[in-house]
């Protein structure tokens, strides 16, 4: 394998928040189309994503 200047994240599992919402959408349909897209990119990826539940830190702030 070549050189990699970037190192793999140490968690495989991603916290995201959402902090605003798409308005024609409202905020559950938000919720649910991003948790569909964090699903997609999982299936191409080591990785799993949830959202941040309360004062949970994220890695991803959704705004």
């Amino acid at each position: 394998m070549g050189y990699s200047a970037f190192r793999p994240w140490p968690n495989t599992t991603l916290k995201w928040k959402l902090n605003n919402q798409i308005p024609t959408f409202g905020r559950e349909k938000t919720r649910i189309h991003l948790q569909e897209a964090f699903d997609d990119w999982a299936r191409y990826a080591p990785l799993k994503f949830r959202e941040a539940v309360g004062d949970e830190q994220a890695e991803f702030s959704i705004s």
